[in-house]
């Protein structure tokens, strides 16, 4: 059975009729603010307020660290994700390290069992996010990356959008790769 162009088009959703585009926009970004509007404005486009790229327990990278500078977390978070110990505390993030998939928030803090645990999931309230989605960038060794997206209300995401979501958390990972490596040899 095969949808015509008309019909596969009203079926997609927001999230999925933006990711192509954005697509493009990151191939062609040469510098780190671009990068920063696309996902901004992509964010804000698909019901998201907040993006944010962190390192993954496996990044290659020789700063892992200077991966917090790509999002628009508060600074306090991103201090969270600074180190592997005090970035555990985040149930979806330890999920996500565990799978090839992405990880939604309410499943996610659904099942936080430690104190930690559930004093992280209510900073995360107090913050305003009351939902999102984890995506873990996977590399040779492992996930190198997580790419969260946090929205300040619940969300209803399908399959397809989480895979969306997958593509773009791929595609800004190698664009801040390359670009970090080629501002090193300037």
């Amino acid at each position: 059975y095969q949808k015509s162009a008309a019909q596969t088009e009203t079926a997609m959703t927001q999230i999925q009729s933006l990711t192509a585009a954005v697509l493009l926009e990151l191939r062609a970004a040469r510098r780190e603010g671009d990068l920063h509007h696309i996902l901004t404005t992509y964010a804000k486009a698909c019901g998201f307020g907040w993006y944010q790229l962190a390192p993954g327990p496996h990044n290659p990278m020789l700063d892992p660290t200077s991966l917090l500078n790509f999002g628009n977390f508060d600074p306090t978070w991103r201090r969270q994700y600074a180190t592997e110990p005090s970035c555990r505390t985040d149930p979806a993030r330890n999920q996500a390290i565990q799978r090839a998939g992405s990880v939604q928030w309410q499943r996610a803090f659904a099942s936080a069992r430690s104190p930690e645990q559930r004093d992280f999931v209510q900073a995360c309230r107090q913050q305003g996010f009351r939902d999102g989605i984890t995506t873990p960038v996977h590399g040779p060794q492992g996930c190198v990356a997580i790419m969260m997206f946090a929205a300040p209300r619940p969300l209803r995401l399908d399959p397809d959008d989480e895979e969306a979501l997958s593509h773009i958390a791929m595609a800004f990972y190698q664009r801040v790769r390359r670009l970090t490596a080629a501002a090193l040899f300037q």
